[in-house]
């Protein structure tokens, strides 16, 4: 799985070109739309497959209600660069948020600029690129509370739903997040030895032999003040079946600043997250050979002078 941060459109804007060239990148997307109208007319031939989770099942009312979607080329061919920006703007993505008697909570502020019908949500609009393969993932950071009033404590399901085509939207599973009243939240963190939480996500849990394996981080502050440190000063750890740490091929030069930092300061709001990713485990580790791996992180943390450790992944590397 290679990154991908933009579309070829931002690209266009970015470069400066004139409204000709916009015009006739825009053309080649309604043709390109044309095509995939054509393919992938039925849920049966639909090319891709979504699953979300949440970073956080349980959530401080108030702070970010973040989901992380996973996509998946389960095509036998190509498909045309697809994925989002960390917004529910996107077109194409609609969000469905329900709480525990089945009612849509308020929409915010914000969402209500940018309101519509779920069932008039466009097609996303795909314009050049690269193509994702057949198997390949990519992921979508989503900020939930953004456009869904979830500040009243309560149990929330979500559901995505991202449209293909004008008739074809493909459905995401359907998660739980419990939304807390901050005197409980933080009644449950009051003997937290450190003022931070740790949380670490890969895109699927089993994965081919030589595979990019991108490793996302996220700092949750749980206290009200703001919380700085060293952007750089953070580590990743990998283990064998046995437990046995492996060997280290991410260079001298990344291991020095892992440990000393490299004095860039980063910083999360009272209560927020700070969300980033964090590393390319398979150039940091030999993961190429088959087997059971367990990953876990860990970040320096200056007020109790010791680092702090994330959640463990297990993770099957597959021939």
């Amino acid at each position: 799985m290679k990154s991908r941060q933009t579309f070829a459109i931002l690209v266009v804007f970015a470069m400066g070109l004139s409204a000709g060239h916009i015009r006739s990148a825009l053309a080649a997307s309604w043709a390109l739309g044309g095509q995939w109208a054509s393919a992938f007319g039925t849920p049966a031939q639909a090319p891709i497959s979504v699953t979300i989770r949440a970073v956080q099942p349980v959530v401080r009312a108030g702070s970010p209600v973040i989901i992380e979607l996973v996509a998946k080329n389960v095509s036998d061919h190509g498909i045309p660069e697809y994925r989002g920006f960390g917004n529910l703007r996107t077109p194409g993505l609609n969000v469905e948020v329900r709480d525990r008697t089945g009612a849509l909570p308020p929409r915010t502020e914000f969402a209500q600029q940018f309101s519509r019908r779920a069932d008039a949500t466009p097609p996303r609009t795909i314009v050049g690129g690269p193509e994702f393969k057949p198997g390949e993932v990519w992921e979508d950071t989503l900020y939930i509370d953004g456009e869904h009033d979830m500040s009243k404590a309560g149990d929330y399901t979500i559901q995505i739903g991202q449209r293909v085509t004008s008739n074809l939207v493909v459905e995401s599973n359907i998660i739980t997040v419990t939304i807390k009243e901050p005197s409980e939240y933080d009644r449950r963190f009051a003997g937290a030895t450190a003022p931070f939480l740790l949380t670490i996500t890969i895109p699927e849990d089993t994965v081919k032999s030589g595979s990019d394996i991108p490793l996302r981080m996220y700092t949750t502050n749980l206290t009200g003040l703001e919380l700085a440190f060293d952007c750089a000063r953070y580590d990743e750890q990998a283990y064998d079946a046995g437990g046995n740490p492996l060997p280290w091929i991410g260079g001298p030069g990344l291991r020095k600043v892992i440990e000393t930092g490299n004095g860039h300061p980063c910083g999360v709001g009272p209560h927020g997250t700070e969300a980033r990713l964090a590393a390319h485990l398979d150039m940091l580790y030999d993961l190429s050979r088959p087997g059971t791996y367990t990953i876990q992180a860990s970040r320096f943390d200056d007020q109790t002078k010791t680092w702090v450790k994330s959640n463990t992944i297990t993770m099957r590397v597959v021939p």
